[in-house]
């Protein structure tokens, strides 16, 4: 096998996602594989000469009609061109491979029950991009054609198993990969840096210091977060928010509301999360769906201890040595996780421990499972 296509709705997205999709186009074609990519949006990835992009309009309509037209677009494509091996990353519906790095449509949809009012959930039952989403995903699971589903956590495996009575012997897991080798230097000057990172910031270096990474607050669970927080206010601690919402506001109010503002400081997005990892005593990511979070493992190869959620699906590499797993509901168990993880500020010794526990998971290695899963 020698030519493959692969299916992205979008190539111009700023993300995780976006980012491993790269890798993985640039590993096939390292491997000397010939590659077409069906999409909607232009990128800075240029045709080349085993790099061939072809890009369908998007039109101007409903969101959930474009995803349709893309889906049929696709369809008509694959069959005109009689296409082998199709390895799709979106929500389509004709592929032979696919990488669920979003998760399931479905499970997250269910999970939403844990943060949406009634009223929302309801909406989201009748919102038309919901249901054209999930028969999408559904008749893309039910095709003849279908080889191998990529799931990145156990967590989505079980979902899929679950949710669509899944053949159990066309799932892999392959856990995200990090850019272990590559943030080797960083990791190395952490100490060095920390002070001039905390005093460009205006914090006070002696204080322990959380950071929380991620977009869509809500989904996050940074409201569970503050509020465990609010429970020690008296400690000396600051949290550090990265990360993009349309509704920043309200939870700077909330921080304000609870007694803790003088104690958190709200970023935005930020393309130096290193420098905060730098900081960083504890990382903090009480999530209520992810089906593997790319800032944990990024914290983790930067040696920082972390907190994530049982809801969170990178969960699987959390060892007694890196971490806690905790319901981010049950605020007096999260907040007894936090007051633990304050008892062991960060120093190099225990950062390298640390380190060590996702050096397996450097992107070089898992890029070679992935392929080789693919290829097979």
């Amino acid at each position: 096998m020698s030519y493959l296509i692969f299916v992205k709705y979008h190539l111009n997205s700023f993300g995780g996602l976006e980012k491993y999709f790269s890798r993985i186009i640039d590993a096939f074609l390292k491997k000397g594989y010939k590659i077409t990519i069906l999409t909607t949006s232009s990128s800075e990835k240029k045709s080349s000469k085993n790099l061939k992009i072809i890009t369908f309009k998007s039109f101007k309509t409903f969101k959930f009609l474009k995803l349709k037209i893309f889906d049929f677009r696709c369809y008509l494509w694959i069959k005109k061109n009689k296409v082998k091996t199709i390895f799709s990353f979106d929500r389509t519906s004709n592929f032979t491979h696919t990488r669920l790095g979003n998760g399931l449509h479905l499970s997250y949809l269910k999970r939403r029950e844990l943060f949406e009012k009634p009223f929302k959930l309801f909406l989201n039952k009748i919102n038309p991009l919901h249901k054209a989403i999930l028969k999408i995903e559904k008749r893309g699971f039910e095709q003849k054609n279908l080889k191998k589903v990529i799931v990145n956590s156990t967590m989505v495996q079980d979902e899929l198993l679950k949710e669509y009575n899944f053949d159990p012997k066309k799932i892999r897991v392959i856990p995200n990969g990090v850019e272990y080798k590559e943030i080797e230097k960083d990791f190395l000057n952490w100490q060095k840096e920390k002070p001039l990172i905390a005093k460009k910031l205006n914090l006070n270096p002696k204080n322990f210091h959380f950071v929380f990474i991620g977009n869509d607050y809500k989904r996050k669970g940074l409201k569970f977060l503050l509020k465990a927080l609010s429970n020690i206010k008296d400690k000396d601690f600051h949290l550090s928010v990265i990360g993009k919402d349309k509704n920043i506001k309200k939870y700077i109010s909330f921080a304000k509301k609870n007694k803790i503002d003088k104690k958190v400081s709200f970023y935005g997005p930020r393309k130096d999360v290193i420098s905060f990892l730098k900081l960083a005593d504890c990382f903090t990511l009480p999530t209520l769906y992810d089906p593997f979070a790319n800032a944990l493992i990024e914290a983790l190869a930067m040696g920082v201890f972390a907190i994530t959620s049982k809801y969170n699906g990178a969960k699987q590499i959390i060892t007694s040595q890196n971490g806690f797993v905790i319901d981010p509901i049950d605020t007096l168990s999260f907040t007894k996780s936090l007051l633990i993880s304050m008892q062991t500020k960060k120093t190099f010794e225990n950062s390298k421990k640390i380190r060590q526990t996702v050096k397996r998971l450097d992107f070089s290695n898992q890029l070679e499972i992935l392929i080789n899963e693919v290829i097979s």
